[in-house]
Order: structure tokens, then C-alpha cells, then sequence
């Protein structure tokens, strides 16, 4: 509730923006794309493997870039791609929305992150739920929809007509029970041990004189639950891990008003528009904390990227 307060009531006014003309624009969505290619390129460079669906886990812990390229590719997937497919296809420019689709593929087998892969499907559904959909019921069908089609799976591959119960594990228990299972895990582990105060944030490291914890907090319950490596998201993170249980519901009333500052930067945007070019960066609100999804995951650099959009662009 403390979350919910601040991120859905609060709107701040959009700071003032010189207006980029929509043909500049333009340019810069192109220019988007090149910088995008480039950051894959030089990811691709680390690491570049076809691996199946079921095996990304026996290779994604290998994966070892560079830190500031870790943070360029995160960018790119989360926020340059699908901010550039969503400009693309209201501008329709489809020859451009067919570049940016493939760039997005391109980058599954340079992070073997499952939506990395299934990002333009998932755009491409949003994008049709909201033509036939308000706001508010597009959003409470982009999640009951793909549960469906999980329970569906597991109904047809409980009666033998599907081979494995992929969608199944992935959708309703990936996505949505195991953050979920997160918040009680980090309950249960730090109601029996001493808080990090913040120290798991790797720009913060430095300035803690003494951390408890010297490997990622994934790593920590990995080794204390035998539950595999799971990210938690801010209520466990910023929350739980960070601050105890007691005071975890006033930073998550911080981290609703950092949203805010977000609902503030794309206003004035059609609804369509910032629900589609979000649809990368919001998932990540389940798996990740706060402070990598504003950084890692290009959740920042959307919110900048909706600031210089140019309201005219969609004065049609």
C-alpha cells in the first residue's frame, strides 16, 4: 500500500523540454538502432551461443562481460530496442520495425535471457491487447491472458498432448509464483539474520565499512534454500534485505515515488505508447530490485527517452 500510494496517485508535472521536431527524430530513432547494434556486436564478441530453450541455464552463469558492457546491453534489450519497435510502428515505418525485431532476437543468444527472445512477441501482443482493450483492462490481460495459456499448457501436458510443461514453467511459476515465493524466502532468512543496509548495491559497497554478506544476495539463498539462483524484487531487496521487515514498507514508499517521477516523464504520451515500449522494463519489476532495474535494465533511460519524445509525433 505504501508502494501503491505514491506510484498510481502522484503525477508530477514533466519538467520542460525544448521540442525535438518529429523529423530529428526520427534520425535519432535510427541512430538508436545503429548504437544498439553496435552494443550487440561487441556483446557478441564475449559470448555467442545457440543454445535451446531448456539448456540457457547450463550456459547463462558463464556469461562474464565487462561491467559497462553488462550495463550497454541491458539498456539496449530493456529500453533502445523496444522504445525504438514501439516509435517504429506508430510512425510505421515497418522496414524499421523489421530491423529492430531482429535486433532483438539477435541478442538472445548473447544473454540467454528467456525475454530477450520472446521480447517481440510479447511487444506485438501488447500491442494488439491495447487496440482492442482500454488501459486499464489491457493491463489486467496482459497478465491473466498469459496465465491462461500457461494452465492451458499444463492441463494438455498433464493429459499427454504436450510433451513438457515449458509455457507452464515459465509463465505462471517464473514469472509470477516465484517472485511471490522471493518475498517469503527473504522474510524467513533475515528474520533469523543481520540486515545488509543497502550494502548489496554495488555503487553503495564501498561506502559500508562492513558487509555481512560477501557474495550477491542471490547466491546467498541459493546456497541457504537449495531453491536454485533467484533475483527478488524491491519489496524483498531494498525492503527486507535491506532494512528488516519493520521499516521495508517505508522504502518501498521511496521507490513508489521514484515511479511517479516516471509516470510524470511519460505524460502527455498516448497510453498505447507507454505501454508498449514499457513492456520489457516493467516484468523486471517482479524479478529484479529497484536499483538494477533503473540501471541495468534501462528502466532510467526510458524514462529519459520519454522526456525528449516529441508530444507532436502523435498529434495524428
Amino acid at each position: 500500500m505504501t508502494f501503491a500510494v505514491p506510484a498510481v496517485f502522484l503525477v508530477p508535472d514533466r519538467p520542460k523540454f525544448p521540442e525535438i521536431s518529429p523529423a530529428y527524430f526520427e534520425r535519432c530513432l535510427v541512430a538508436l538502432l545503429i548504437i544498439s547494434a553496435a552494443v550487440l556486436v561487441a556483446g557478441a564478441s564475449y559470448d555467442f551461443k545457440l543454445a535451446k530453450f531448456s539448456e540457457i541455464y547450463l550456459y547463462r552463469d558463464q556469461i562474464d562481460f565487462p561491467r559497462p558492457l553488462g550495463y550497454a546491453i541491458g539498456i539496449t534489450t530493456g529500453a533502445l530496442l523496444p522504445f525504438a519497435f514501439t516509435c517504429f510502428v506508430f510512425l510505421r515505418r515497418w522496414a524499421h520495425v523489421a530491423v529492430t525485431t531482429a535486433l532483438m532476437f539477435a541478442a538472445f543468444p548473447i544473454t540467454l535471457a528467456k525475454l530477450s527472445l520472446l521480447a517481440p512477441i510479447w511487444l506485438t501482443f501488447l500491442l494488439l491487447l491495447s487496440r482492442r482493450a482500454g488501459p486499464r483492462e489491457a493491463t489486467i490481460l496482459s497478465l491473466l491472458v498469459p496465465m491462461l495459456v500457461g494452465l492451458i499448457a499444463y492441463a494438455l501436458q498433464r493429459s499427454g498432448l504436450v510433451p513438457n510443461d515449458l509455457l507452464f514453467g515459465t509463465i505462471n511459476f517464473r514469472m509470477i509464483a516465484v517472485p511471490a515465493m522471493t518475498i517469503d524466502i527473504y522474510s524467513d532468512f533475515f528474520s533469523r539474520h543481520v540486515v545488509t543496509h543497502f550494502c548489496q548495491i554495488s555503487m553503495l559497497k564501498q561506502l559500508v565499512s562492513h558487509c555481512a554478506y560477501a557474495e550477491p544476495l542471490a547466491l546467498v539463498m541459493a546456497k541457504s534454500y537449495n531453491f536454485g539462483v533467484l533475483n527478488a524484487p524491491l519489496f524483498a531487496t531494498e525492503g527486507i534485505a535491506s532494512v528488516g521487515p519493520v521499516a521495508a514498507p517505508f522504502i518501498a514508499m521511496i521507490c513508489g515515488f521514484i515511479l511517479a517521477l516516471a509516470n510524470g516523464s511519460s505524460a502527455k504520451l498516448p497510453w498505447r505508447f507507454v505501454l508498449v515500449s514499457s513492456g520489457v522494463v516493467v516484468p523486471a519489476f517482479l524479478n529484479v530490485p529497484m536499483t538494477t532495474m533503473l540501471l541495468s535494465n534501462g528502466a532510467a533511460t526510458l524514462c529519459l527517452l520519454w522526456l525528449l519524445t516529441p508530444r507532436s509525433l502523435f498529434a495524428k
